[in-house]
């Protein structure tokens, strides 16, 4: 599995099919400007961290 987070509110993941050919499997909705991301292989979990109005909080997500 490939993880890219965009600033747009959307992390994709992608399935790798062969070693040159990578799939879309998912389209996950986080928050406008949540850019960064880190992946937890042993939980399999994604964390996003976000700001709204001042608050930051972490957005996490079961990749499984």
């Amino acid at each position: 599995m490939a993880f890219v987070s965009t600033g747009d509110g959307s992390v994709f993941v992608f399935h790798q099919d062969s070693p040159d050919y990578y799939s879309a499997v998912q389209k996950i909705a986080t928050a406008a400007g949540a850019k960064t991301m880190g992946y937890d292989a042993r939980s399999q979990r994604i964390f996003v961290p976000t700001s709204q109005n001042g608050a930051m909080s972490i957005m996490v997500f079961s990749a499984k």
